[in-house]
């Protein structure tokens, strides 16, 4: 087709489908300001006509709050237009989409109805086949690179499963960027599979279709990096939706306030943390990212990202050795092969999981130091290297060539929670882990829920103003309630419900292990206890028990009525932990 130049680029929001089903709501008119604002302006105060997508946080402004919010997993047209729309000069808020139902009464995920003509019908120009895998990137690289600063594309890729997903590539000064607003995600490199075919509409600096002049067989006829070859006549799928994250591969959805665990409720400060709309509440498995954590800790690649900590390593901004570093969420990506490919959760946890692999890691991704470094230590941090020194003479009998540089890098095997924070802040995604940790002389000890939320405040303190925003938490143990670790309202639950309600802003929360009370059989125990001291205190004579007899009263209050739910949660953590062993055993040798 030939391009339109008699008439401007159509823009989003007047191709808008607004019925139901299959349709789209919004945005409001303060998510499209918040995009507005996000912008950098030129010198007359307009927006900038292509703005650096590694520059500030536009990306992740257009699909706000995210994609774990309703309707804006599946709204990937909408995201992707709206890029295109921002990235040349017209700010846009990506809709989300209409809360339609299944046949079955169940939300669906399905996307934008007829979203692919959609697009092309927007845009002027239908999609062009450049093939499958990497080669089609790199044909796709390759048209942008000549069409210079300004130029994008739009993108639909799909997964094995057959789900469709529309996002984005930008020519930025000569760099192409991969971008996916619906996910907030960026990269020198495809994000998302072309192995089941790469579609794109390539893009003039005025948002225009660049004239694909070798036509579509010649694009084809190169292509067998997948082994199949594409055919001629194939088309973009019809109506994409969104990326598999959290969808096909490894499902997740918001417990309800009733979600049960082994039968056992949660209690009601638990169950209001799920209640609130602006906390929806996960539990992540850990197939797939065990055995990422694995394969990374065999290749290399958990160690060269602890190296990069220590000092070790230089850092990939070009840093030399011995200056401690981190690492971006992108950065990471880049670090970790599939770390892009999990899920938000997951991607947490795998944070969790190197804070606890190296005291080292825990310090320079911890409070006091990071995203800002502070005079103050992390108390948590601190514990861990002490713990750390006095086991990993044994630890290292198991490592047959250890390095030189294992004992900066000392586990902590103990039961301790970990919680890891994703901020949004000048660098982009970052990661905060840190710990618990008991009183302290001369300090109270707190949850790592607390910990991590207390130093954020410190951090936009030592910053001037507030620069760093938390957008999701995840916790090795489940958030404590009432009854379960924490007495009254000095609980984790409700104090991240405070901390939402204050800020007014969404706060997903995801964990991996239970932590509950079994209430039923705690108040039969504590009444056969009560019992069983009174006996005690009328046969002895006494009103004060000592610790034997309080001790032996304990013991029979366990052979009696056994508390069956405590053992089965650490036994939950202890896996953790044991995975925690086996993956430093395999690095020690590589750090």
């Amino acid at each position: 087709d030939t391009p339109d130049h008699d008439h401007p680029p159509t823009p989003t929001s007047e191709t808008r489908n607004r019925e139901r089903p299959g349709g789209l709501d919004g945005p409001s008119d303060e998510h499209q300001q918040r995009v507005a604002d996000a912008i950098p302006r030129d010198e007359n105060g307009n927006p900038e006509h292509h703005p650096d997508p590694n520059n500030g946080d536009w990306v992740n402004r257009i699909n706000e709050p995210g994609s774990d919010a309703p309707g804006r997993n599946n709204n990937c047209v909408d995201a992707a237009l709206a890029t295109a729309d921002t990235y040349s000069g017209n700010p846009t808020a990506a809709a989300h989409r209409t809360p339609d139902l299944n046949s079955d009464g169940t939300p669906s995920d399905r996307g934008e109805r007829n979203g692919r003509d959609r697009i092309e019908n927007t845009l002027g120009a239908r999609f062009n086949d450049y093939g499958n895998g990497r080669d089609a990137f790199n044909r796709l690289e390759n048209t942008l690179r000549q069409a210079g600063h300004g130029s994008q594309a739009v993108i639909i890729t799909q997964d094995r499963h057959g789900r469709a997903h529309a996002w984005n590539a930008v020519n930025h000064q000569g760099k192409i960027t991969y971008v996916d607003s619906q996910t907030g995600r960026r990269s020198d490199q495809p994000l998302h599979s072309g192995d089941h075919g790469v579609h794109a509409v390539p893009l003039g600096r005025d948002r225009r279709p660049i004239p694909v002049t070798s036509g579509h067989s010649t694009v084809h006829s190169a292509d067998t990096s997948s082994g199949t070859p594409s055919r001629a006549d194939r088309r973009a799928p019809a109506e994409p939706a969104g990326t598999e994250r959290d969808d096909q591969r490894h499902p997740l959805h918001p417990e309800s306030p009733q979600a049960l665990h082994r039968g056992l409720p949660p209690d009601d400060a638990q169950s209001r943390l799920r209640a609130h709309e602006n906390t929806p509440v996960y539990q992540i498995t850990h197939e797939v990212l065990d055995q990422h954590l694995r394969t990374w800790a065999k290749n290399g690649n958990l160690a060269d990202v602890l190296r990069i900590a220590a000092g070790d390593t230089g850092h990939p901004e070009g840093n030399k050795a011995g200056n401690p570093r981190t690492l971006t969420a992108k950065q990471l990506s880049d670090a970790l092969p599939g770390f892009n490919d999990l899920n938000r959760g997951e991607q947490m946890a795998v944070v969790a999981t190197l804070g606890r692999l190296s005291h080292t890691y825990h310090q320079q991704y911890g409070v006091g130091s990071h995203p800002v470094n502070t005079p103050d230590d992390s108390s948590g941090g601190s514990l861990h290297e002490r713990s750390g020194v006095k086991k990993v003479k044994a630890l290292l009998k198991n490592v047959l060539s250890p390095s030189a540089n294992a004992e900066k890098h000392t586990p902590d095997l103990t039961g301790r929670n970990y919680a890891v924070i994703e901020v949004e802040g000048p660098n982009g995604i970052e990661y905060v882990v840190d710990s618990s940790y008991p009183n302290e002389p001369g300090e109270k000890g707190k949850h790592s829920e607390r910990n991590l939320a207390d130093w954020i405040d410190k951090a936009n303190a030592a910053a001037g103003g507030d620069k760093y925003k938390i957008t999701s938490l995840y916790t090795e143990r489940e958030p404590c309630g009432n009854k379960k670790g924490a007495l009254g309202r000095s609980n984790c639950s409700d104090f991240l419900l405070a901390l939402v309600r204050k800020r007014n802003d969404k706060l997903p929360v995801y964990y991996s292990t239970e932590y509950r009370a079994d209430l039923e059989t705690n108040n039969a125990r504590n009444k056969l206890r009560r019992e069983l001291q009174a006996q005690a205190r009328a046969e002895l004579k006494t009103r004060k028990l000592n610790d034997e007899t309080k001790a032996a009263i304990n013991a029979e209050v366990d052979e009696r009525i056994p508390d069956t739910a405590t053992p089965e949660q650490e036994r939950q953590m202890d896996e953790r932990v044991d995975l925690v062993r086996d993956l430093w055993i395999t690095i020690a040798a590589q750090v």
